[in-house]
């Protein structure tokens, strides 16, 4: 008895192996992301600067096979890659920035003043 439920057991584990594929998933990434208001010399906001730091899990998936001499120091050129699939990917999303027009006037009062040209 002890056997025939042996081997339907094992005949069943077998079934169920055989019917698994590969798991696929995307990587959950955490991410802290700063924005900076660039404002004009009249008042307007010339630009949106976003600063992204990507947590260690992600940060060391992402890099692996780019230290391409060894060094142990990612240099620019070496994230220069990663970094242009990155920005093309952002951009598709129009990065994660959503905008809508406030005032026809702009306000200059209480804003910090950083001039762009």
């Amino acid at each position: 008895m002890i056997r025939d439920c042996s081997a339907w057991f094992l005949v069943a584990v077998m079934m169920l192996l055989a019917g698994t594929g590969p798991a696929s998933a995307h990587p959950h990434v955490w991410v802290t992301v700063k924005c900076e208001v660039v404002w004009t010399s009249d008042g307007r906001i010339g630009a949106i600067k976003h600063h992204w730091t990507f947590d260690d899990a992600y940060t060391s998936y992402a890099v692996q096979g780019l230290d391409t001499n060894g060094d142990g120091v990612y240099s620019r050129d070496e994230l220069a890659g990663l970094a242009k699939v990155n920005t093309e990917s952002l951009a598709e999303t129009g990065f994660f920035t959503v905008g809508s027009r406030i005032s026809e006037r702009p306000r200059t009062t209480g804003l910090s003043t950083r001039t762009i040209s």
